[in-house]
């Protein structure tokens, strides 16, 4: 366990890989030009973001790429080929999600935190993954994590264990939102882009805030004030099902 500005400093260097998980538009483009469009915005957006990048030959990729969406006439069609270049970054983090793919995720049901006590004055907090795009289901979250933190506080006089061995990834800010009470103020972390550059993004008042990759701000909610004080010990515990925590990129057709 660790205190402090301890925790706080080990948190800062944390480099959180950016994924991108491509949501395709529901409407297809129709034609040889809009499919050609479509995938040339595909190679673009990862060519110029996966932390990967620089691993790629991208000439002899592209070449590639379009030849096998030579006969392509909608979106669909030139699938194969935007994972054939997803697959040449080597990274398991970055996919491509299909409409249809990417409503089943959005659809599938919420796990919420939960909180315990493991012994007598230690707490164990359990952060899943939150795949949906949801304002609704990002404050259920939140407001479910607050109110476990609470019911447990007042025992848990040792510290805490973070539990994210189930957690996949999905929208951190509801993530950190629930974990302010326990980190306090400051920065908690940083955005790595693939050329380097760093964004922070902090606690403050337990609210958490920071700029993503694409210039936007998250939207998270506001923790509880009611909670622990900001800066209780903790130990966290992950196992090998956890990855990174995934931002998600969507992107449509090109017009």
């Amino acid at each position: 366990m660790g205190t402090g500005a301890g925790r706080r400093s080990a948190l800062t260097v944390f480099v959180l890989v950016v994924v991108l998980l491509g949501v395709v538009s529901a409407a297809p483009a129709a034609g040889p030009e809009a499919a050609a469009r479509y995938l040339d915005f595909a190679i673009a957006l990862l060519r110029e973001n996966a932390l990967d990048r620089g691993k790629v030959d991208w000439p002899v990729v592209e070449t590639q790429a379009h030849r096998m969406a030579g006969r392509a006439r909608t979106t669909a069609d030139t699938y194969p080929a935007t994972r054939y270049v997803i697959q040449a970054l080597g990274n398991p983090h970055t996919m491509l999600l299909t409409p249809e793919e990417a409503r089943a995720g959005d659809a599938s049901s919420i796990v919420l935190p939960t909180a315990g006590m493991v012994d007598h004055d230690i707490a164990m907090l359990t952060i899943p993954g939150l795949l949906s795009p949801d304002p609704a289901d990002a404050r259920r979250y939140v407001e479910a994590g607050m109110t476990a933190v609470r019911a447990v506080s007042d025992s848990a006089r040792c510290g805490w264990i973070v539990d994210l061995r189930h957690n996949g990834g999905g929208n951190m800010w509801p993530m950190v939102t629930v974990l302010a009470p326990l980190l306090g103020n400051g920065t908690i972390g940083h955005f790595v882009s693939a050329d380097g550059r760093r964004t922070t993004w902090s606690l403050s008042e337990g609210r958490a805030a920071g700029r993503h990759r694409h210039g936007r701000r998250g939207e998270p909610a506001d923790a509880d004030p009611s909670g622990p004080t900001g800066g209780s010990p903790y130990l966290g515990r992950h196992g090998k099902r956890r990855r990174s925590g995934p931002r998600r990129v969507p992107w449509s057709e090109p017009r």
